[in-house]
């Protein structure tokens, strides 16, 4: 993960406490209007987890983030609603 990514995420969503260790080296925690995205952050690769149950709020969400740290291309969901994602 970059420094950049991580400052537009501090700077658009809450930061909750993050932790250090299993199952990367930093992992981070943020929410905003009932979204979660959580990310494993280790050497040469981060895992993202966006979830919420609010399906309007997570389409909002996944539009904004899809745009940084290459989530367009890389983002992927094992939830077949995910399909109506932008």
């Amino acid at each position: 993960m970059t420094a950049e990514t991580l400052g537009y995420l501090r700077a658009h969503l809450t930061e909750l406490l993050p932790t250090r260790g299993f199952p990367g080296r930093d992992q981070f925690r943020f929410e905003r209007r009932g979204v979660k995205v959580m990310l494993w952050s280790g050497p040469g690769q981060c895992d993202w987890w966006i979830s919420s149950t609010d399906p309007h709020e997570l389409s909002e969400a996944t539009a904004e983030l899809t745009d940084i740290a290459d989530l367009r291309g890389s983002l992927w969901s094992a939830d077949p609603t995910a399909d109506l994602l932008p």
